[in-house]
């Protein structure tokens, strides 16, 4: 199928990015406010791609879908039709089978440790991440690890 892809920076209105996440995506604060968008805008962009969409593919889209949801709630947008979702985290897990966490087995959780984008991709696809948590990076790195675990069967029909 085809892949669409949108690429955009929100300008902040009212909140402040964090040394914490600028050091972790390298987008600073200066460069939001100068080159960014407003989060109104952002969505709508986002809105008229996800209208067309037949299926989503991301990594933890769970965690993704609760912002975006609560995003379009604050700018009292429509959510997007619902189609089928593709999280490369869940579809990962049982591939992978990484071993839990000593604080996962201190709260009694014995099944495998869900995978980082960043683990996903090295155990694999046998290389490194795009980028540091750039959101496009990390969209065609899961696309990639999607096409790569339907290649080993690890996708089920829709």
């Amino acid at each position: 199928g085809q892949v669409e892809e949108l690429d955009r920076l929100v300008r902040p209105a009212g909140w402040r990015c964090t040394p914490a996440a600028e050091a972790a995506h390298g987008l600073t604060h200066a460069r939001l406010e100068a080159e960014g968008e407003s989060i109104g805008t952002v969505l709508v962009a986002y809105l008229r791609l996800r209208v067309e969409a037949t299926v989503v593919v991301g990594h933890n889209v769970a965690f993704d879908g609760r912002v975006l949801g609560a995003e379009l709630d604050r700018a009292r947008l429509d959510r997007p039709p619902r189609v089928p979702v593709r999280c490369t985290l869940e579809l990962a897990r049982p591939v992978l089978d990484l071993p839990p966490t000593a604080r996962m087995l201190a709260a009694g959780f014995v099944g495998p440790k869900a995978p980082s984008l960043a683990e996903a991709v090295r155990g694999l696809l046998g290389r490194e991440p795009r980028g540091a948590h750039a959101a496009l990076d990390d969209a065609r790195d899961a696309l990639d690890l999607y096409l790569e675990l339907e290649r080993r069967g690890a996708v089920p029909p829709a």
